[in-house]
């Protein structure tokens, strides 16, 4: 849903609008950082395993729906790949852009869904292995949170180009 956003936003121009404007990329990049940077310590400071224990109750899919989205939408770097590789394959001889510029970003958001999902169905069992291993999964915590975090640092720290 996240990537279905952001190709309504190419469509629209809103991503011209995001490069264009130190502002509003700012706000998304800013928003974004502090967004890693908050799973992260969320991550660092989790006492319990990097894998749910049997018998735990599980997260509400909305939830995780909500975070998932939150930092797809939230992602400026996306933006910008969207404005930057989108408009190399619309062509205006064809038609209006922003047609053309919505069903590449929905062919890319399909695809991005079909990779993820394989994904998923493979992390189904490796839960299921690490639930075997928790010191194994508890190292995998920390290295999850340190990487958030330091990407959350690293997006809030670089300079726009």
């Amino acid at each position: 849903m996240g990537l279905v956003t952001h190709s309504l936003f190419a469509a629209a121009g809103l991503s011209v609008l995001l490069a264009r404007s130190a502002v509003a990329f700012s706000v998304v990049k800013y928003a974004g950082a502090a967004y890693l940077i908050y799973l992260g310590v969320r991550a660092l400071l989790d006492r319990e395993s990097f894998v749910l224990p049997r018998g735990v109750a599980s997260v509400r899919l909305r939830s995780i729906f909500t975070q998932a989205v939150a930092s797809n939408v939230l992602n400026p770097k996306i933006a910008v790949f969207f404005l930057a590789y989108l408009p190399q394959f619309a062509d205006p001889a064809v038609g209006g852009t922003a047609p053309q510029l919505l069903a590449l970003g929905l062919v890319f958001a399909l695809m991005t869904w079909a990779i993820f999902s394989v994904i998923a169905l493979f992390s189904g069992t490796l839960g299921t292995w690490l639930r075997t291993r928790p010191k194994l999964a508890g190292g995998l915590g920390w290295l999850t949170g340190g990487v958030f975090v330091g990407l959350g640092v690293r997006l809030a720290f670089t300079d726009r180009q």
